[in-house]
């Protein structure tokens, strides 16, 4: 798209884009466009006929021998139904071959949608890395809570893998968190719904009486045996908050915005559960080596 650009930034219509015509190096740095041979400018069109190659010729130029760009637009849509790039995509090739009217009226408008689309699709990878690492800390609390009666040493080993799945966790909350902020200050509108989904995270953690447990605790031992089932099930009952947050007509961004903010929310919550029971097995193992 941006070799096709530069020749029509100098009135130059390739009028025979195709897979064929794509020279691509070795080393995968350096593309080149080939085969000019049915090129044309407005200047001197009127020369020439009609001409391109089939399945990939736009329906007017078939008909015509006027230059236009939208032509090469129109061949760039064939290509890119055919890289099949993903559903994220559709809608662009679609445009790109759509009637002339409705097509893209220049490369400059097709790289932009182009690059929005990329930018949607690397944020749907960072939130299903969020979700794939709160399963993962799910995990380690639970496999923590059903060895509270192992050895001092396992306990210590099992903090050693905690503490570092936290750090994981802090590393990519504060990932998101930059993200959020940038989604904010363009779409401030949302942070009302943010609030008011913050609250009733708020709601849902009160009423699991944690917070008040692991204050009062006095020893690892007596943590409660349904630590595990009143984190999964205070998981479930965040998802459907975040769920309900979101309805409303707001747009793809603004809906994974206000996801981010009460994801990493919660994150915060929850992770100030670990620090308070790290703290408390701290002081136990401290007790347990003076004692042994």
């Amino acid at each position: 798209m941006d070799a096709v650009a530069y020749i029509h930034s100098k009135g130059i219509v390739h009028r025979d884009l195709k897979p064929e015509n794509i020279l691509i190096s070795s080393n995968g740095d350096t593309m080149k466009l080939i085969d000019f041979g049915l090129a044309d400018s407005d200047s001197y069109a009127v020369l020439k006929q009609p001409a391109g190659t089939q399945g990939y010729i736009s329906p007017e130029q078939a008909q015509t021998a006027v230059a236009d760009v939208r032509n090469d637009i129109y061949s760039i849509g064939i290509i890119l139904q055919q890289m099949n790039l993903g559903f994220g995509f559709v809608r662009i090739a679609n445009k790109c071959t759509a009637t002339i009217e409705r097509r893209y009226k220049s490369i400059g408008e097709l790289q932009q949608d182009f690059q929005k689309v990329q930018t949607s699709q690397k944020l749907s990878w960072l939130l299903g890395g969020l979700i794939v690492v709160g399963l993962l800390v799910a995990f380690v609390i639970w496999n923590m809570t059903s060895r509270m009666d192992n050895t001092a040493t396992q306990l210590k080993r099992d903090l050693a893998t905690q503490k570092d799945s936290m750090a994981a966790v802090k590393e990519h909350l504060d990932k998101t968190t930059e993200i959020q902020s940038q989604l904010q200050e363009e779409r401030k509108q949302v942070s009302d719904v943010i609030s008011k989904g913050c609250r009733n995270i708020d709601k849902l953690i009160a009423e699991t009486g944690m917070n008040e447990h692991l204050d009062t605790l006095t020893s690892p031992l007596y943590l409660r045996k349904d630590f595990a089932q009143v984190f999964q099930q205070t998981n479930t009952e965040v998802e459907k908050c975040i769920q309900v947050a979101q309805k409303g007509s707001y747009s793809d961004e603004e809906k994974m915005a206000i996801r981010n903010a009460l994801i990493q929310y919660y994150g915060e919550v929850t992770m100030n559960w670990g620090v308070k029971y790290n703290k408390l097995k701290e002081a136990y193992d401290a007790q347990f080596d003076e004692g042994y």
